[in-house]
């Protein structure tokens, strides 16, 4: 892989000589929309290329040539695009959207930018999220993990052995080209704080101001994910609860202490007998579980959404389910395939972790004697995803560590139930010059979560390059 010298190498002129051309966006028409073009292998830059889009709001603030902060959300698949498309608004300070042009892009693989599908949508239908307790049922589950592995082999073989983040990172740096930009101003969301840490790693003397918000490990494989987020989740769906009676959209009105369990009763019903569904696709536990998993990283604000949610499960009002989730979906922005692949791809090419059956059998029993509503399903759901992997089997993600000079800061926060507040601190061990803003308020990310103190620091820092104070922290 070459190493970058200024803005090009020879090999890599061709791409570092592009200028995004912007032109108002098909779908989104108060944004403009351009492309990039990178190399799909870096070892071989003469080769086929991959399309990378980008969206911002320069229609919005009637400047166009000022300064691009590129946004990146996590997931791994979740869309930049899209975010900004649809919640720029509500996920960023108003003073960041009147000076800067906030620039959403799709990593090589994800959304708008060239995909990577390694299932159709007729068999991701087909795929039960349920939690398989019987043997035949297990067994059937990991024939969905070995189809997924399959098809990432086949279906998408193009992506598949270049989908990782140091090549999503190489991609950020053709795209600071094209914006104009001598160094890269970035924000990162989540697996975006991997992603960006990745990129201070390679282009240390290319970091401009960087927010790295819920940092992500760069050292935890695909088990000690799924063990943090089995206890992240469950702290979180008890906040809820413990909040629950006090609202009268609650579903379990009463003795607080008894919701997880009436919870856990329901959910264990619905995976005996689903519900018959206006799809066709029953819903049963694992549908139910998965939409209160999505709403409950939002934080207090999303806790009528659980509401909503539980109570629909409860009456059985299966229209209201699936309306929520082809809303989380559309959310996203990217089709269910595509994000599903993506999560999988990517993750498994960083982090590739093999697990047996008795190994899974063994985790899903232990986890979820500690967690009672997610251990379980989690542990089925995330250590059976990489078992089957084609490529970079058992090895380690690979390293991050950066002498950047410039100041980066981080936000980490003590409720996240998907990166726990110690992952941002090693996360920032790795940045010489990072320091972390500890957010002690409820949800994944502290950036537009409602706390004046976390969005007036970060709008502070892109505005004057100055970090947080040591020891400082917003609820």
């Amino acid at each position: 892989m070459p190493t970058a010298r200024g803005d090009r190498t020879d090999r890599l002129a061709r791409f570092y000589a592009q200028r995004a051309a912007w032109s108002q966006c098909a779908d989104a028409p108060d944004f403009e929309c351009a492309t990039v073009r990178v190399p799909r292998s870096y070892q071989k830059p003469r080769g086929a290329t991959l399309k990378i889009a980008l969206l911002r709001n320069a229609a919005n603030n009637g400047n166009p040539n000022a300064r691009s902060i590129v946004v990146n959300p996590g997931g791994p698949g979740a869309s930049g695009t899209n975010l900004v498309a649809n919640s720029l608004n509500t996920q960023f300070p108003a003073e960041l959207v009147d000076r800067f042009n906030i620039v959403g892009m799709d990593p090589r693989g994800v959304g708008r930018s060239t995909q990577i599908n390694c299932v159709t949508q007729a068999a991701l239908a087909k795929r039960s999220a349920d939690l398989p307790r019987t043997a035949k049922q297990q067994a059937a589950f990991l024939v969905n993990s070995k189809k997924m592995a399959k098809g990432c082999a086949t279906r998408g073989k193009a992506l598949v052995r270049v989908v990782g983040t140091q090549s999503a990172a190489r991609d950020l740096d053709v795209v600071r080209s094209a914006l104009g930009q001598k160094k890269l101003w970035h924000l990162g969301v989540s697996y975006g704080t991997y992603l960006g840490a990745t990129y201070a790693s390679l282009f240390p003397k290319r970091v401009g101001r960087t927010v790295l918000d819920a940092g992500l490990s760069p050292t935890v494989n695909m088990i000690g994910w799924g063990k943090a987020q089995t206890t992240g989740f469950q702290k979180a769906l008890s906040r809820w609860a413990d909040s629950c009676p006090e609202r009268e959209e609650c579903p379990f009105p009463g003795d607080r202490s008894a919701v997880v369990g009436e919870l856990n009763e329901m959910l264990a019903m619905y995976n005996e007998f689903p519900l018959p569904s206006p799809s066709g696709k029953p819903i049963g536990d694992g549908t139910i579980r998965g939409l209160i998993q999505t709403a409950l990283p939002g934080g207090e604000s999303s806790w009528p959404l659980v509401d909503a949610i539980v109570s629909a499960a409860d009456d059985g009002n299966t229209e209201v389910l699936e309306a929520i989730g082809n809303a989380f979906e559309n959310a996203y922005g990217t089709p269910p395939t595509n994000l599903v692949s993506a999560n999988s791809a990517v993750n498994c090419y960083d982090r590739p972790t093999s697990t047996s059956l008795k190994q899974m059998r063994k985790h899903a029993r232990v986890w979820g004697a500690k967690a009672s509503t997610f251990g379980a399903s989690i542990a089925w759901s995330i250590t059976s995803t990489c078992t089957y992997w084609p490529v970079r089997k058992g090895q380690a993600p690979p390293a991050v560590k950066s002498k950047t000079k410039q100041r980066i800061q981080m936000i980490g926060g003590t409720k996240d139930p998907l990166t726990p507040y110690k992952w941002t601190v090693e996360l920032s061990q790795q940045i010489k010059n990072s320091r972390v803003l500890k957010f002690t308020g409820d949800g994944h990310g502290g950036l537009g979560k409602g706390s004046p103190c976390v969005d007036d620091a970060v709008t502070n820092y892109f505005i004057t390059g100055k970090v947080t104070p040591k020891g400082a922290r917003c609820s």
